[in-house]
């Protein structure tokens, strides 16, 4: 079966797009289940969100380049 390569750049693209805002959310069970320091938990998040930061334009900049074009067409 072949493997279509060109679909994991847009799919990093919509990891690192829509799981920022889940960190917030699950930040809770993270303290309570593992633990952690209120210190260690926003530690977490700023990490999470300095290597979001540097990795996305990396990807976006992969996904145009590997990427299948696409043509968006609206309902006029």
């Amino acid at each position: 079966m072949k493997t279509n390569h060109s679909s994991v750049p847009s799919q990093g693209t919509l990891l690192l797009t829509f799981t920022p805002p889940v960190l917030p959310v699950i930040l809770p069970f993270l303290i309570d289940g593992m633990g952690l320091s209120y210190f260690f938990a926003g530690l977490v998040v700023t990490i999470f969100n300095v290597v979001s930061s540097i990795a996305q334009p990396f990807v976006g900049i992969w996904n145009d380049k590997t990427g299948k074009p696409q043509t968006w067409h609206s309902a006029s």
